[in-house]
């Protein structure tokens, strides 16, 4: 993934869960990311 240099699969076979639930977990995450990043200016 973004981080660790795994597959979507890869990181959904250690997390226990589907790689529909991975892309739902960074897509919130990015969106998290760019929330911060735009109230630190």
């Amino acid at each position: 993934c973004a981080m660790e240099d795994l597959s979507q699969r890869e990181a959904a076979a250690i997390l226990g869960c589907s790689c529909r639930a991975i892309e739902g977990r960074l897509h919130r995450a990015r969106l998290m990311l760019l929330k911060w990043w735009n109230n630190q200016g």
